[in-house]
C-alpha cells in the first residue's frame, strides 16, 4: 500500500513538473503554436526515466505525454497540435534515455559520469535531430511554416532544454538538495549565484554587446562550486536570456 502511495505521489509530481515546463516553455515563445527558444519538460521527463526501474518507464512515459499535453493546451496551443508535438517530445526523450541505460546502466557510478557525459551528448543531438524532422514536418502543414526555419528553431530549444533542464534535474535526483547547497558553503553558494544572476539581469536588460561580463562569474561559480556552480550559473544565464 505504501509503495502504491509513494509511485502515485511520485507519477503526480512529475505530471505536475512537465505540464508546468510545457506551459513556461510555450509561454517565452510569445504565442501558442509557435516553438520555443527552450524545451523544459523533455528534460525532467528523461532525468525522471533514468533514475527509475525501465519496466516502470511505460505508465511514466503515458503520465508525462498526457501533462505534456494539458500545460501545452493551457497556454494556448490547439489539442491536436499539442498532441502531435507531444508525440514528437516523448520519441526525443525515449531515444536520450533508452541510450543512456543501455550504455550507463548505473549513473549513480562516478566512475562513469566521463562516459555518462559523452553517452548523453551524442544521444541528445541525434534525438533532437529525430523529433526536430518530425515536428518541423508538423509546423510546416499546420503552422505553414518554413520547415527549415521550423527544424532549427526546434533543434536549437531542445538540446538547450535537454543539457540544461535535463541535466540539473538528474543531477538533483542523485545528489539531492546538497549539490546545490553544499554543506558549509551554501552562503557563498548563494551568494555566487546571485551575483550571476544580477549580472545577467543587467547585460541582457541592454542593448549594447555585453555578454562577456557573465563570463567572470560563471567561472567563479565554476573554480569554487564545481559541477553545482556550473549547473546552476548556466540554467540561471538560460532562463534569464530566454
Amino acid at each position: 500500500m505504501q509503495e502504491h502511495a509513494r509511485r502515485g505521489a511520485d507519477l503526480a509530481l512529475v505530471a505536475i513538473l512537465v505540464a508546468a515546463g510545457a506551459w513556461l516553455s510555450i509561454s517565452w515563445a510569445g504565442r501558442p503554436g509557435e516553438l520555443s527558444a527552450m524545451w523544459i519538460s523533455g528534460g525532467i521527463l528523461c532525468a525522471w526515466l533514468l533514475v527509475r526501474p525501465t519496466p516502470t518507464w511505460g505508465v511514466y512515459c503515458a503520465v508525462g505525454a498526457v501533462a505534456d499535453v494539458a500545460g501545452q493546451w493551457v497556454a494556448g496551443t490547439p489539442l491536436p497540435l499539442a498532441t502531435a508535438l507531444s508525440v514528437c517530445h516523448l520519441i526525443e526523450v525515449l531515444v536520450v534515455a533508452y541510450s543512456i541505460r543501455r550504455e550507463v546502466p548505473n549513473i549513480r557510478d562516478p566512475r562513469r559520469w566521463i562516459h555518462l557525459g559523452g553517452v548523453a551528448t551524442a544521444s541528445t543531438l541525434v534525438a533532437c535531430g529525430v523529433s526536430g524532422l518530425l515536428a518541423a514536418q508538423v509546423a510546416r502543414y499546420v503552422l505553414d511554416a518554413a520547415f527549415g526555419m521550423a527544424f532549427a528553431t526546434w533543434y536549437g530549444a531542445h538540446v538547450l532544454g535537454m543539457v540544461i533542464v535535463g541535466t540539473a534535474a538528474l543531477v538533483l535526483h542523485v545528489e539531492g538538495l546538497r549539490a546545490l547547497a553544499p554543506q558549509g558553503r551554501r552562503t557563498r553558494f548563494i551568494l555566487g549565484m546571485g551575483l550571476i544572476a544580477m549580472l545577467g539581469l543587467a547585460v541582457f536588460s541592454m542593448q549594447y554587446p555585453l555578454l562577456f561580463l557573465t563570463y567572470p562569474p560563471l567561472l567563479l561559480g565554476a573554480f569554487r562550486h564545481r559541477f553545482a556552480g556550473v549547473a546552476v550559473g548556466v540554467t540561471l544565464l538560460a532562463v534569464i536570456g530566454v
